[in-house]
Formats: C-alpha cells, structure tokens, sequence
C-alpha cells in the first residue's frame, strides 16, 4: 500500500510540475516558444483522454488557465514529501482539487462536458475532504492497471524529457482517463 501511494503522489507531482511549467499563465500567442509547447501538451492531454474537444487550438488561445491552485499544491506536496508531513500534504492535494475545479471551468468553454464532469466530480470529492477515498479508488485502478499505468508512466517521462509534448500529453492523458476509469 505504500508503493502505491508513493506512486500515487509521484503521478500527482509530476502533473502538477508539467501544470507549471507548460500552461504557465495565459496561452495568447501560438507562435511564442512557450504558448506552443503548452498548446502541444494541452492537444495531447485531450486526445489521451479521449476527449471530443473541436478545435483545442482556437480554444486554448482564447482561454486563460488558472494554475495558481496547482502551483500553490505543488509547492505543498513537495515540501510535505520533502518534511514527511501528512498535513502538508493534504493542504496540497485539497489545493490540486480546487485547481481541477478551476481547469473545468475553462474547459467548459472548450465544449469538453463529460471532461469537465469527470473533472468536477473528482475535484468535489478531493476539495471536501473526500482524499481517503479518492485514494483507495486510484489504488485499486493502479493495482488492476498497473502494466499500462507504469507503461503510461514511462513513455510520458521519456516523451516529456525529449521535448515531445505532444506524446507526453497524449501519454499523461491516457493515465489521466485509466484513473478516472470506474473500479472494477
């Protein structure tokens, strides 16, 4: 159970430190170097989860990103992992549920309902202190999942460690859709 969570909060900061680095404010110009690698990990995320969303392009652009939730449960998560505090800890992942909350709200806009509803359903149960649960559930995914979770895994790291934002998107995404996955 242990390995699990440690996994589970590995996952967790790398999503957060990829929300950091490459939707970092608001996506205006597709031909400045950042707003591109952004716009090329955002077309991958949504073609990993499977996600209907026409044309990601002109809605990226037009959408502002809050990720200060996301920055703020990065920078807890990691401190709580650097300090073995739980408390930390869950201060960052109840900051992480209000960041999804707040990543639906702009992709609502993109047309992406069942996306966003998937994405509220677990940002409510995190943000409420639902963590517990939430937990066991992608325990119980990842334990089920765990050749493709750690196949998913890999390939996102190797792809966003080349520069392929685009596959490391794609990759990030299809963890992404196997966590929201109903248990079995």
């Amino acid at each position: 159970m242990k390995s699990v969570l440690i996994v589970l909060f590995t996952i967790l900061l790398l999503a957060q430190h990829i929300c950091t680095q490459s939707l970092h404010a608001r996506v205006e110009n597709a031909n400045d170097a950042n707003s591109s690698r952004a716009l090329d990990f955002v077309k991958g995320f949504c073609f990993g989860v499977a996600s209907k969303i026409s044309n990601v392009t002109e809605c990226v652009k037009q959408t502002e990103l809050s990720i200060h939730e996301f920055t703020d449960s990065y920078t807890q998560i990691r401190q709580g992992v650097k300090t073995l505090s739980p408390s930390i800890v869950l201060e960052g992942i109840v900051n992480f549920g209000k960041g999804l909350n707040s990543l639906a709200l702009d992709l609502k806009k993109c047309g992406a309902a069942r996306l966003v509803d998937d994405i509220k359903r677990l940002a409510n149960e995190v943000k409420t202190g639902g963590v517990l649960k939430v937990i066991v559930k992608e325990a119980v995914n990842i334990w089920h999942h765990k050749t493709e979770v750690t196949k998913f895994f890999l390939n996102f790291i190797k792809y966003y460690g080349t520069a392929q934002y685009t596959f490391a998107g794609v990759e990030l995404g299809q963890l992404v859709f196997l966590l929201l996955e109903p248990s079995k």
